[in-house]
């Protein structure tokens, strides 16, 4: 099941690119990694643990999310930078 939902939203990601894209050396850089995704055992919430750079602080941010499957809504649990 995780391994489905992490297809979809690989999927989802990648349909949003143009065909032909180059991917530059920021983007590579800027890269948001998904450390951790759960659905809930009724299948209505999925969460989402994510980390990305903070070039401006010399930092890392994670940051939790919160989805609503059906609503296709989100809500930021938390957000801390390390």
């Amino acid at each position: 099941m995780r391994f489905f939902l992490l297809l979809i939203l690989t999927l989802i990601c990648f349909s949003s690119i143009e065909a032909h894209s180059k991917l530059t050396i920021d983007e590579f850089f800027n890269v948001t990694h998904f450390q951790s995704i759960n659905l809930s055992p009724n299948g209505r919430y999925l969460l989402v643990a994510s980390e990305r750079p903070a070039w401006d602080s010399n930092s890392y941010e994670q940051s939790l999310w919160l989805y609503e499957t059906s609503g296709r809504r989100k809500q930021l649990i938390t957000n801390q930078l390390f």
